[in-house]
């Protein structure tokens, strides 16, 4: 369930842009042309203070013959990512620096998944550095024929495919396919393939700037059980 976790984390970190203080240099596989598109959504991201969207979520596995789909919302402040279930049955993701809680509020039960510190600058910041993106990602632009059943992007967007350049990454992560918006800083898809073939398709509409603190809090109801499945922590009420 944390694997899952940081994909989904790493789709917003997608979604949210690629950003860095400090732009870093360009790496050798990445034509001039594709790196000034990037910088372009670097600096289109850097302007954002929180956002929220709405998604659906589509999860492709061999063992069944329709996707998994489902949907809801999700919000980005300070580091902070919330992913609101709302189909087919509510369930709350919330993942900052350190841990993963995954709410299920009809069952009022809380999962806490500790954040592996390789994840962690990835998946923790909705606007991930454009230089950890670089470290970890070979990036390179996507032919249309190359992802044949991606969803249908908007006139202007730069298709992307990401490629893990860490054998630690590539465990969890195949490749990484993207559509960003450079003018917004945002994408409007994003297609994860683990090593295993399966496929998790994430789109992202009525993107909005702006998101509340409260927009990224759990709400626990009274007598919610807390459970730590990898033993992180004491399970308690």
């Amino acid at each position: 369930m944390a694997t899952r976790g940081a994909a989904l984390a790493l789709a917003l970190g997608l979604l949210g842009g690629i950003v860095g203080a400090q732009s870093p240099e360009r790496p050798g596989e990445v034509p001039d042309g594709l790196w000034q598109r990037l910088l372009a959504a670097d600096a289109a991201a850097a302007q954002l203070q929180g956002f929220s969207a709405h998604f659906t979520q589509e999860k492709h596995t061999a063992l069944l013959r329709r996707p998994l789909v489902s949907s809801g919302t999700v919000a980005a402040l300070g580091g902070v990512v919330l992913w609101r279930t709302e189909e087919p049955a509510p369930s709350l993701l919330r993942v900052d620096g350190r841990d993963l809680r995954l709410l299920y509020p009809e069952d009022k039960l809380l999962e806490v998944y500790p954040l592996d510190a390789r994840w962690a600058e990835l998946v923790a910041s909705p606007v991930p550095r454009l230089a950890s993106l670089v470290e970890r990602f070979r990036i390179e632009a996507l032919p249309a024929e190359a992802a044949p059943s991606a969803p249908a992007s908007s006139s202007g967007s730069l298709a992307l495919r990401l490629t893990p350049r860490q054998n630690e990454l590539a465990r969890f992560v195949d490749r990484v396919d993207l559509a960003l918006v450079p003018e917004r800083g945002f994408a409007e898809w994003v297609e994860i393939v683990d090593p295993d073939g399966e496929r998790t398709v994430i789109a992202f509409t009525e993107v909005r700037s702006g998101a509340a603190p409260e927009d990224v809090e759990l709400d626990l109801e009274e007598g919610t059980e807390v459970r730590h499945p990898l033993g992180s922590g004491p399970s308690d009420r």
